[in-house]
């Protein structure tokens, strides 16, 4: 462990890690110790919710950096020749000067994070010349696995990518870094002993006296919980070049006592050869096969719309059938009801025929009855008038 003596002068501390790597929590762990954060930071997220504690116009710089030179956050191959495109492009480094100045002003101690820095350190350190502040450099790291499930979680990223991109910003932040007062924390000491891991940071570098952490313990502990840790690693778990992120974390660990350690350094640029090697033909096959998913995505939100307009055409078709239904079934209860009135009415009818045929009957036979009544009082009648015609004679 590196023995410095402590420099009062204004410093600013750089965060500088691969994304989903406790970047975050050892930034917040800094700031616990009087060294100013940001004015102006990234708001909180689902998968960060307490903060990234990253300044927002940084953030944005440092991407149109990387596109300046054809480079994103997420691409792997590496920055030719940085210090060639410092010199050309010093216009760069005086915003990035201007931006840190507008989000820390007059603060002596500040702490910049952004993943990025791993990648475009090469100007934010001139930027930092320009304001007079002594630069230090934390670099936390994870297990690459571990950081592979956080980005497949968060941004659908393959393993094989995100492994990648694990191995392109710890061997490029180790190599920004060199030369600068440093040190190595891995996050499950973050997590698992934050104050003893303050404190040895804190000694290797120099930053604030050690009783800058002592007298912060308490604070230190309860805003480092554990349960910051969401995705582990599984046993058994390999994938790209397995040798070399093992052997990257190992050298990790190395620089973590001695951040200048000779045999580490040596097998990091060996990794780091390999991999510079075979970064363009792997990045051009990420790049295919991320347009051959984006190919997919595209044919599956068209399918996916037509899909929708047909639902919403078949839907449309069911509303109406469903309309025709209740119709057809209000017709149907105006039928029966008519129906039954009908019913009703024949039942009545057919009393009444009943009625009107005795009533005819009953007529019938009065009628029948009568004619003879008369006939007999006829004859009578004539019979009578005979014996009168005969008496005259």
């Amino acid at each position: 462990m590196s023995n410095v003596a402590v420099d009062d002068s204004p410093v600013a501390v750089l965060v500088v890690g691969m994304h989903r790597s406790g970047t975050s929590a050892l930034t917040r762990l800094v700031s616990i110790l009087d060294v100013a954060l940001p004015q102006s930071m990234l708001p909180a997220a689902e998968d960060n919710p307490l903060g990234f504690f990253e300044p927002s116009d940084l953030v944005e710089l440092d991407e149109r950096i990387l596109q300046t030179f054809g480079l994103g956050w997420a691409d792997i191959e590496p920055l030719q020749d940085p210090a060639a495109k410092v010199r050309a492009h010093p216009e760069l480094v005086r915003e990035v000067a201007r931006v840190i100045d507008a989000e820390f002003g007059p603060a002596p101690h500040i702490v910049i994070k952004d993943p990025r820095l791993a990648r475009v350190l090469p100007f934010v350190v001139p930027a930092l010349d320009l304001h007079g502040r002594r630069t230090v450099a934390l670099l936390p790291y994870r297990d690459a696995w571990e950081v592979a499930g956080s980005l497949a979680a968060r941004d659908g990223m393959t393993r094989s990518h995100a492994t990648a991109l694990w191995l392109r910003y710890l061997l490029d932040a180790e190599l920004n870094t060199r030369g600068l007062p440093r040190a190595f924390c891995r996050f499950d000491e973050l997590l698992d002993a934050p104050v003893e891991t303050a404190s040895r940071l804190v000694e290797q570098t120099a930053l604030l006296a050690p009783a800058a952490v002592t007298s912060r313990a308490d604070c230190i502990e309860a805003v480092i919980a554990a349960d910051q840790r969401h995705h582990q690693r599984r046993p058994g778990q390999a994938g790209l070049a397995q040798e070399w992120l093992n052997d990257l974390l190992a050298a990790f660990d190395r620089l973590a006592v001695d951040g200048y350690d000779a045999e580490a350094l040596a097998r990091i640029d060996e990794i780091r050869a390999a991999f510079d090697a075979g970064a363009p033909l792997l990045s051009a096959a990420q790049h295919e096969h991320a347009a051959a998913t984006e190919e997919l995505r595209t044919e599956f939100a068209a399918r996916k719309a037509l899909s929708e307009a047909e639902r919403v055409t078949l839907a449309a078709q069911l509303e109406h059938a469903v309309a025709e239904r209740d119709d057809a079934r209000s017709r149907l209860r105006n039928t029966r009801g008519l129906l039954r009135q009908a019913r009703q009415q024949l039942r009545t009818t057919r009393v009444q025929i009943r009625r009107t045929r005795r009533e005819l009957q009953e007529a019938t036979e009065a009628l029948q009855r009568r004619p003879s009544h008369r006939l007999r009082r006829l004859a009578v009648e004539a019979a009578r008038r005979a014996r009168l015609r005969a008496r005259r004679r």
